[in-house]
């Protein structure tokens, strides 16, 4: 082959190898660039959240998606990673609306919530967009007391309630799974939101990366009557995780919803 041909398609394959880079950077740009249907939805602490993401990519191309921290797949909350293929269907989330910033929209915390990348590159980016919740004013009603000891469980959480004289204690029985004994995070507030009293908590469990023996949670959460002598709605948000890997939240409610 002469040289001058062997150059020419050299030239030509070098030439095709970067189009395909631009091709896929500027699919990846396009992504990045997606709008959140509705923009902006009022909500109070403990609503769900449904919104729609649009990226305007060509149709047919593979993602690979997976939801961070308060965001889920709308249609398999129970999925933390998804392959979606682009149509004219967008894809559906849900967030839960917590009482803890950040939760304000700009927050460079909040905005990272969904991780997407082409299924046949490898690579993965952030989205970097504002969750669309503008959360009601709330007040603290009062403290709440909580603790974490062994029970085991079974596969979905449960929420029971209990009167203890001058305070009201809610017990949070998490999933029971195979790991290594570790005491959960937890966090909660009472709080008042328009017209209702809110005990909202979150509980976070990582059960780590060695299935040594299963193992499960009672979480109980208490408060006094006197700062809430009315109709109180528990919400316990929680996550399992071992290691790097966690599933989408899960949300306990009582009095439970049907």
């Amino acid at each position: 082959m002469p040289p001058v041909v062997r150059q020419a398609i050299v030239a030509l394959a070098v030439l095709t190898g970067c189009v395909s880079c631009v091709s896929y950077l500027q699919e990846y740009v396009a992504f990045g660039k997606a709008p959140v249907h509705p923009s902006t939805v009022p909500a109070e602490v403990g609503d769900l959240v449904e919104f729609e993401l649009r990226p305007p990519v060509p149709a047919g191309s593979r993602w690979s998606l997976q939801t961070r921290g308060r965001v889920r797949f709308a249609d398999a909350p129970q999925a933390s990673s998804l392959d979606w293929t682009a149509t004219s269907r967008a894809i559906h989330l849900q967030t839960i609306v917590s009482p803890w910033d950040p939760a304000t929209l700009g927050a460079p915390a909040a905005r990272q919530w969904l991780t997407y990348g082409l299924r046949d590159e490898g690579e993965s980016s952030q989205l970097d967009r504002d969750l669309p919740v503008q959360r009601a004013p709330f007040t603290t009603a009062g403290p709440v007391t909580y603790a974490a000891t062994f029970a085991l469980g079974g596969d979905t959480p449960t929420l029971g309630m209990a009167d203890a004289g001058e305070r009201v204690v809610f017990t949070y029985r998490t999933p029971a799974d195979q790991g290594v004994p570790l005491a959960p995070k937890i966090d909660a507030m009472l709080v008042e939101s328009g017209k209702r009293t809110i005990l909202y908590a979150e509980v976070r469990m990582d059960f780590g990366e060695v299935a040594r023996e299963r193992v499960g949670y009672d979480v109980t959460l208490s408060y006094a009557k006197a700062r809430a002598p009315g109709p109180v709605e528990v919400i316990v948000v929680g996550w399992t995780g071992h290691g790097e890997y966690w599933s989408p939240f899960t949300v306990t409610r009582y009095p439970p919803r049907g």
